[in-house]
């Protein structure tokens, strides 16, 4: 026996293990898609107001950050409290 007589096997074998790698593929591919597609079709379930008075209070000292203006900073803030603005420790004095 030569070793002719096992090429129809390989072949065989080959095709085989070809067929389960496409489909492995083919699975792998539709399982990302659908996946991928599952993430954007959650829906969201919060809603977000900015119109109540923390909110409010917060936008207003912003404005007073920008204008260097600390007095509503003074009226909301306790004296212990450990405020960080820019990586810096902003404190009443």
């Amino acid at each position: 026996m030569e070793g002719f007589s096992f090429i129809p096997i390989s072949l065989y074998l080959r095709g085989i293990i070809n067929h389960k790698s496409i489909k492995m593929k083919k699975i792998l591919l539709i399982t990302l898609i659908f996946s991928a597609t599952s993430i954007y079709a959650q829906k969201s379930i919060a809603t977000v107001k900015d119109s109540d008075e923390l909110s409010l209070n917060v936008k207003k000292l912003n404005q007073a950050y920008v204008q260097d203006d600390f007095t509503l900073w003074n009226q909301l803030f306790a004296d212990d409290a450990e405020v960080t603005v820019n990586n810096s420790i902003m404190d009443k004095q």
